[in-house]
């Protein structure tokens, strides 16, 4: 394998995020440094236009001028008549040419003009049935400046007609912040708008928002473990955004832990859930293990979202997935009433049972009184902690109950099926804690009807 030196003199790159789309590395340097490099330079435009370049003129390409008079040594090409019939575009005072040909001028980027061969030959552009310079030909200079132009042939004749756009490629490397103490690790999310940086000696994570013009790096907030409900972030030292862009995992070597934070619009976090090493699962004689020392995380973009921890010390990687399994539907009866009898019991009765989970196991589920048979619970609340998978439909009973006052009778009229129930979130070790909540009449003279059996309101990872 061969390798190649990109930058030196950096204090220490240890964590680092790759923009594909961008081919850009974002990295942290152990002395407090948050920096980036571009693989391939960014191209600014300093020159361009179209212009007669006449024979046996100079032009110079990083300012768009051809000589008036012989003799400087700001140029780029000669545009050299030999004798009447040869003629050649020679590169002049250390610039580099190469001929490209009939390829799409406009198409041609800052990138690819970095990547070419240069080098010293002229091209030919003689009279005669050897010229390369024909009509809409193709030819690149790296100019004595060291900038990029491409250069595109309009009209032959002597006095040649040709159009140009030269870049000037900015520094690949560059340093958005600095003063941070020792970062450990950062991720960027997928739109590119927000960094976080991981402060292990901190017990921190730093949020930040770039410009999408300038590029420049702006401080948002930071969270830090033990202040303001966070919590499992105890020398935190990776990082990574869930597949599904809307929480931010973090590996707490400190702590044997992972943590999720929910990500809100503008970047910044909310703690969510921690789970750590040795805590005891849902499932029968389960516990979360592999994380102590946990310092490598990843996130899988696919179906099932995987999330991969390193335990250092534990010598494991341990594997995180959604449960996107809907709970079974249970069934639901009333305890003091029967269908199609009336009774003069106002006070109603509900139970449920068969329902269960084989990832996380139920806490409950909430009732919803209401006037009429047809109507549907109302989404859990809240929606935003569901780590998992859009709801999935599923079975379970619903009574539908007549009207009931303390003067006059209730009854059970109808009965029927099926109601939206939220997936868990995620499955064995790694299931984010649910609840659920109760709705009844407040008083005797409210009307009451369909029992139905909704969602737990939270998931776990």
């Amino acid at each position: 394998m061969t390798t190649q030196t990109l930058v030196s003199g950096l204090g220490g790159a240890i964590g680092s995020h790759y923009l594909a789309d961008r081919n850009r590395l974002i990295f942290v340097e152990f002395n407090g440094k948050l920096a980036r490099y571009d693989l391939v330079g960014t191209g600014q435009i300093i020159s361009s236009g179209q212009t007669i370049l006449e024979g046996t003129r100079r032009f110079d390409f990083d300012t768009g001028t051809q000589s008036t008079v012989p003799g400087g040594t700001n140029w780029d090409v000669f545009w050299h008549m030999h004798t009447s019939v040869e003629r050649s575009m020679d590169p002049v005072h250390g610039a580099q040419i190469v001929y490209l040909g009939g390829i799409s001028y406009t198409n041609l980027s800052a990138a690819e003009l970095q990547a070419l061969t240069y080098g010293g030959a002229p091209i030919n552009g003689s009279n005669n049935s050897s010229n390369l310079l024909t009509n809409g030909a193709v030819f690149a200079v790296r100019t004595n400046q060291g900038n990029y132009a491409k250069v595109q042939v309009v009209h032959y004749d002597r006095d040649i007609t040709i159009r140009w756009r030269t870049y000037h490629i900015l520094p690949q490397y560059q340093v958005l912040g600095s003063g941070y103490t020792q970062p450990e690790d950062v991720v960027v999310e997928a739109d590119g708008l927000h960094a976080y940086v991981a402060g292990e000696l901190e017990d921190s994570i730093a949020v930040f928002a770039f410009d999408p013009g300038t590029g420049e790096l702006r401080y948002i907030e930071r969270k830090r473990s033990g202040s303001a409900g966070v919590s499992g972030i105890e020398g935190v030292a990776a990082l990574a955004v869930h597949p599904s862009g809307r929480f931010l995992i973090a590996a707490s070597r400190g702590g044997a832990a992972v943590t999720a934070l929910r990500r809100g619009a503008d970047g910044r976090l909310t703690w969510f859930e921690t789970r750590r090493n040795g805590e005891l699962e849902s499932m029968p004689d389960t516990h979360v293990e592999g994380l102590a020392g946990a310092i490598g995380l990843a996130a899988v973009p696919s179906t099932a979202a995987h999330i991969y921890v390193g335990g250092q010390l534990d010598a494991a990687i341990s594997i995180f997935a959604p449960d996107n399994e809907a709970p079974l539907a249970p069934t639901a009866m009333s305890t003091t009433h029967v269908v199609g009898d009336f009774s003069q019991t106002t006070t109603m009765g509900f139970e449920w049972s068969g329902a269960s989970d084989a990832g996380v196991g139920l806490a409950g589920y909430s009732y919803l009184l209401d006037q009429t048979p047809v109507s549907d619970p109302p989404l859990p609340v809240p929606v935003p902690h569901m780590i998992g998978n859009r709801p999935a439909r599923m079975t379970a009973t619903v009574i539908a109950l007549g009207r009931t006052r303390k003067t006059a009778p209730s009854r059970i009229a109808s009965s029927r099926s099926s109601c939206d129930v939220f997936p868990s979130a995620m499955r064995s070790s790694q299931a984010w804690r649910r609840y659920s909540s109760m709705m009844t009449p407040n008083s005797a003279a409210t009307p009451a009807s369909a029992m139905k059996p909704t969602a737990p309101a939270t998931d776990r990872l």
